[in-house]
């Protein structure tokens, strides 16, 4: 396993990106396990992860070493490096997004994510995190990563953004299955406060059984494959900006109070596993043929619109 950690200079428009691992390897994948990005520039870091099919250049990059082997026994045959902002020609992003979230706006504040599934990151490609707001942004960049594909199956990351709700219990977004005889397996969600309004929010994991009639819908393709593989089988897309409610259950799975008001207040929840064995592909939240699991707010009308990306297997 290896680390590269690096700063660069600050961002100069929204869509740029912060950091990004490059895999230039003719053959080689890398399989990458956690990235963090540490703000050092005391505003919000509205972040995605992305794939990026061009490099673009760089304004600075380190090369890892024998010395970023967690062993310190070998180079990383792969030869990745770490590119950092501010880029000159920015790295080519592909869309839709693999994970989304934001970060608090204090100088030290931590966005991250330890991924239960890696990311893959095939020979030639990359990941990179992009700012979706804010100009001048700069932040600690850390990926962590291993050789190769880890070949943990049909797992997928999407992310989408929920627009501000006007009701109580009424339902932000939904990763819904309109398969006839695939199950959904959600092992990962993350999901937080996207607006800077200092609004406090309590929302709800619910399940769903009818769809209702959204405004917004994200659809992953073979991007949001862990192993860049093939779009979802399954057609399962995320909802938000609902004109009629989805049916949901009176069972509540979670419950979440998020009293960090300040924009990037949230959670990041992945299925509890059995720490020896690690994740499995029937670890997770079912969510059967015909059915959605949904986050809607758990009490008043909230005016604030929000980050979510769910993890699953199919």
């Amino acid at each position: 396993m290896y680390a590269v950690a690096g700063r660069g200079a600050a961002t100069a428009t929204s869509g740029d990106a912060i950091a990004q691992l490059w895999n230039p390897s003719g053959g080689e994948a890398i399989s990458v396990w956690s990235y963090t990005a540490y703000n050092v520039s005391g505003v919000n870091i509205l972040g995605e992860l992305v794939r990026t099919t061009a490099r673009g250049t760089a304004g600075s990059t380190t090369t890892p070493d024998l010395d970023n082997h967690f062993g310190q026994r070998a180079t990383p045959s792969s030869a990745p490096v770490l590119d950092l902002s501010n880029f000159s020609t920015e790295p080519t992003a592909a869309s839709p997004r693999l994970i989304r979230n934001n970060g608090n706006p204090a100088a030290g504040s931590p966005l991250g994510w330890d991924l239960p599934v890696p990311i893959t990151v095939p020979p030639n490609s990359g990941l990179a995190h992009l700012i979706t707001s804010n100009l001048t942004v700069n932040a600690d960049s850390t990926f962590v990563w291993t050789p190769g594909s880890t070949g943990m199956g049909d797992a997928f990351y999407c992310g989408a953004q929920p627009d501000a709700l006007g009701a109580a219990e009424a339902a932000w977004t939904t990763l819904w299955n309109p398969h006839a005889s695939i199950t959904l397996y959600v092992f990962y969600i993350t999901f937080c406060n996207r607006s800077t309004a200092a609004t406090e929010f309590s929302a709800q994991l619910v399940r769903s059984t009818a769809r209702g009639t959204q405004s917004a819908t994200t659809t992953p393709d073979a991007d949001n494959h862990v192993e860049q593989r093939a779009a979802p089988v399954s057609g399962a897309v995320i909802d938000s900006g609902y004109t009629a409610e989805p049916t949901m259950d009176a069972s509540v799975l979670y419950q979440w109070d998020f009293n960090e008001r300040s924009p990037g207040g949230g959670i990041i929840w992945q299925v509890p596993t059995d720490d020896e064995n690690g994740i499995d592909t029937m670890d997770g939240i079912a969510v059967p043929p015909g059915t959605g699991l949904t986050i809607r707010a758990s009490a008043a009308a909230v005016s604030t619109s929000k980050e979510v990306t769910f993890g699953w297997f199919e």
